[in-house]
């Protein structure tokens, strides 16, 4: 294998393990390359891989991380963000029994199994996972398969979230996949499972939090509280489905769990940076809509001041307020509006906040914005990359507002 970044093998671009049990903890695999594993290969190994994030790797088999020979690797806490395969955008598992509980596979393509790939008889138990924004031609979540003469390929999962454009699973007979006491976009059949939307909302660190009542949003996720046991006896009552970061009590939520930060959740702060900047205001771009309601993706959602569902020119005109000092008036109060995903300002650990409802721009902002849309329009059309749904944006370039070129940053 290569180097942690930007390396190329035939196996294993940032890692390869053969018949070794390492412990890989707090890494991040970046821009590698490999026909098998772009990220990490595991031959015969039986590693765990623990708080890792895995990004933009690829290869023929297991963008991210491919699983070979009878191994039995297991993989707890980790991300997996665009990365690419032919066969398992995120992971491959061929032969062996791969074990994955609270991973988040999202912005991931392959042909077959853009979050995971199991062939020739490679096994997977999948708990408490969320597979979103994840591109296939077939199986974009899961995807389980075999050649003639070879054993067939199984996975299991319970308490994930599956929500990637619908037809999320991929299998013939004599292949299997079950799944209960998750949500799947289109169904599927399996105790405790719902085709309801789990209504995302942005968090700080990432855009697939749960939408929650209690943590000062406009309605419940149907994922709350509908998992299988409790969240202490998975051991995920330290962490949190909350854009408010209050952490899984009682019966585990549907999904995957992000950590606790202790820090406030900052409207606007795209590139989750700590600040508004120029790099935000790049990844406004590709997020406005104009006046809607509309689909608003759910890493977009951190741009919905107002809450309207829609990322318009009064969102816009919050962020320019917020980026330059502009606000005429911020005092504490309801939230205004009646969107899920419709965020404060600032969000503190805990639920506290200053809302976004009595907050007023100064009428000659809002004028001028107004007054320039189709430059608006005309600055937007020039950021590239595709459409935002956690995808980078490379960069974008204009003369309104004197805004200069910037580098967007990656959020999930």
């Amino acid at each position: 294998g290569g180097g942690r970044y930007g390396s190329t093998s035939n196996a294993g671009g940032g890692m390869i393990n053969e018949a070794g049990s390492p412990t890989v903890a707090k890494c991040t695999f970046r821009d590698n390359h490999a026909f098998g594993g772009g990220g990490m290969a595991n031959y015969d190994s039986h590693p765990l891989v623990t708080n890792c994030t895995f990004i933009n790797n690829s290869g023929g088999k297991g963008g991210g991380m491919a699983n070979g020979g009878n191994g039995t690797p297991t993989v707890i806490h980790c991300r997996f963000y665009d990365n690419h395969g032919r066969s398992g955008g995120a992971m491959y598992n061929s032969n062996g029994a791969a074990t994955v509980t609270n991973c988040l596979f999202a912005g991931n393509t392959a042909s077959h199994g853009a979050g995971i790939d199991n062939w020739n008889g490679g096994h997977a138990t999948i708990t408490s996972c969320t597979f979103a924004g994840n591109t296939a031609i077939s199986g974009p979540a899961v995807a389980c398969g075999a050649a003639s003469g070879f054993d067939p390929s199984s996975a299991e999962l319970s308490n994930c979230i599956l929500w990637d454009g619908g037809d999320e699973l991929e299998y013939f007979a004599p292949n299997t996949i079950t799944i209960t006491y998750s949500a799947i976009q289109g169904g599927a059949e399996g105790e405790g499972n719902t085709d309801q939307d789990p209504l995302f909302v942005p968090g700080l660190v990432g855009c697939y939090y749960l939408s929650q009542i209690a943590a000062g949003d406009t309605a419940d996720s149907p994922c709350v509280d509908a998992g299988s046991d409790t969240a202490a006896n998975l051991g995920l009552d330290t962490l949190t489905t909350r854009s408010d970061e209050g952490v899984d009590i009682d019966t585990v939520d549907m999904g995957y769990h992000y950590p606790v930060t202790g820090q406030p959740l900052l409207m606007g702060d795209y590139d989750r940076s700590g600040q508004i900047d120029l790099a935000d205001f790049a990844g406004l771009q590709n997020c406005f809509t104009g006046d809607g309601p509309t689909e608003v993706t759910p890493c977009c959602r951190i741009f919905d001041f107002e809450p309207d569902a829609d990322v318009d020119l009064e969102d816009y005109a919050t962020f320019e307020g917020v980026l330059f000092g502009r606000l005429a008036d911020r005092a504490p109060g309801p939230l205004s509006g009646g969107v899920v995903g419709a965020r404060p300002l600032l969000r503190q650990p805990g639920g506290d906040r200053h809302s976004m409802g009595n907050m007023k721009m100064a009428p000659t902002v809002v004028d001028l914005i107004r007054e320039n849309f189709e430059s608006f329009r005309r600055l937007s059309s020039t950021a590239t990359g595709p459409a935002h749904n956690g995808v980078e944006v490379q960069s974008v370039c204009g003369p309104l507002f004197l805004f200069a070129c910037s580098r967007a940053s990656r959020i999930r």
